[in-house]
């Protein structure tokens, strides 16, 4: 999370929009600061803080030393400031291990203000992942597995799962209910898709 992001915030609330900030729970190192944090209250609805279950799995997938001790007390502080947050679980190879201890703790982040939700997507194959020796995507049989065992696992748990549209099988909402703006203020239509060469429509069923 760049200290940036605060002036695009403030254009986001000026057009009266619903406004997410996707994060690692990282800056500069370390986790967010407390002041960063504060000055987002009454600018967010909703943090959504990436998670992949514990520090092993986590490093695996953003290969950031610390990433998940910094995520932690990231969370804590928004917490702390009464902004509402949730999480998301992106699917792939290097991260299934870790699936249900992401379950684990985001059953244990009940507040009074929030129940956060658990966002499980899964892996689109564009970016640095078309290398054809980082093998990130799922196969279809994993893909189903996938999506019963978050089934199982919320209902063991009592953890709020929210299933992104390839893994739900439901229509996309790209560009149409939402829009992804980045700290340097790029806007995408779609969350998944924003570092493919794709242009026009998107042709998601070539990429799922």
């Amino acid at each position: 999370m760049r200290p940036g992001i605060i002036n695009l915030l403030h254009d986001a609330k000026k057009r009266d929009r619903f406004v997410e900030v996707l994060t690692s729970g990282r800056c500069a190192g370390g986790p967010i600061p407390e002041m960063l944090i504060k000055q987002c209250k009454g600018l967010v609805n909703n943090m959504v803080f990436s998670m992949y279950g514990n520090d092993e799995t986590h490093f695996r997938v953003n290969r950031q030393v610390e990433g998940y001790a910094c995520m932690d007390p990231s969370v804590e502080t928004t917490i702390e400031q009464r902004i509402p947050f949730s999480f998301v679980f992106v699917a792939m190879q290097p991260s299934l291990a870790g699936l249900e201890d992401a379950f684990k703790y985001v059953s244990q982040r009940n507040v009074d203000f929030c129940t956060p939700v658990l966002n499980v997507f899964r892996y689109i194959h564009q970016g640095n992942g078309v290398n054809p020796e980082c093998r990130l995507a799922l196969t279809e049989d994993e893909i189903k597995r996938v999506r019963d065992d978050c089934l199982r696992l919320a209902e063991t748990y009592h953890v709020k799962l929210a299933l992104g549209c390839s893994l739900a099988e439901e229509g996309c909402n790209a560009g149409i209910e939402k829009m992804v703006v980045t700290y340097t203020g790029q806007r995408f239509p779609c969350s998944a898709l924003k570092f493919s060469e794709l242009s026009g429509q998107f042709a998601c069923s070539e990429r799922w």
